[in-house]
């Protein structure tokens, strides 16, 4: 293909950086702030996406029964998933979406490698789901008295 000899108009300069300004900027500001939120009710745990996470996810989140999991606890310092994203985001800080190594499937909702929530579970499609939360330690609470009922 040939490319035009003319110069670009401001209208065409504008319909090619626009989108990708928006996009970079939507990912830089959703790298912000916490990325998840995790409720517990009626023996079900639900762990949503917020904002334009939910874009970088690939995934509104996931949702299990409280008797699927095994354990659960914050855990601090730089969260690392294992394996490949399939399909998510890893990068501007974010790590989000699906990450699978070998047969076990992680869902990760995490943004600057922030202290998360981990969720260990057995019997479901995900083998852990780790959330970057508000609160962490009253989640991990809610969940571990959901967990003795």
């Amino acid at each position: 293909m040939i490319l035009a000899s003319h110069p670009a108009s401001e209208a065409e300069l504008l319909a090619a950086v626009v989108p990708v300004a928006l996009l970079f900027g939507g990912l830089m500001w959703s790298s912000y702030g916490v990325p998840a939120r995790i409720t517990v009710s009626d023996g079900t745990i639900h762990v949503r996406i917020r904002g334009l996470n939910v874009v970088w996810a690939f995934s509104t989140g996931v949702s299990f029964p409280v008797s699927s999991v095994r354990a659960v606890w914050v855990e601090t310092g730089p969260l690392r998933p294992r394996g490949w994203r399939m399909p998510g985001t890893a990068g501007f800080g974010l790590v989000e979406g699906t990450y699978v190594s070998g047969r076990q499937r992680e869902f990760w909702a995490v943004a600057r490698g922030k202290s998360g929530v981990v969720i260990d579970l057995s019997g479901q499609p995900y083998v852990r789901v780790v959330a970057q939360v508000a609160d962490p330690e009253e989640i991990v609470e809610q969940v571990r008295r959901a967990m003795s009922l």
